[in-house]
């Protein structure tokens, strides 16, 4: 089972960033939170060559045409005479 622990003691708000208690708990998160397998398969992927010739397929842009906004057309402008 988890559980959340409480974030008001892990942020400064008047500095703006993590107090001393949410460094000590982000620490090993961000320590361990990618690998040397995990850095390779980035490396891989983000950094290939075919990705130059082949276009990005965004899944927000299927989202977008599934919801059928794009199909709305934009309103009429009335042209002052």
């Amino acid at each position: 089972m988890m559980f959340c622990r409480s974030v008001a003691a892990s942020y400064h708000p008047l500095l703006m960033k993590p107090s001393k208690i949410g460094i000590d708990y982000l620490m090993p998160i961000f320590t361990d939170a990618i690998g040397n397998d995990d850095a390779e398969h980035m490396r891989q992927t983000l950094f290939d060559p075919g990705n130059l010739a082949q276009p990005y397929h965004s899944i927000n842009t299927d989202v977008h045409n599934a919801s059928g906004t794009s199909k709305r057309t934009a309103p009429e402008r009335h042209s002052e005479s």
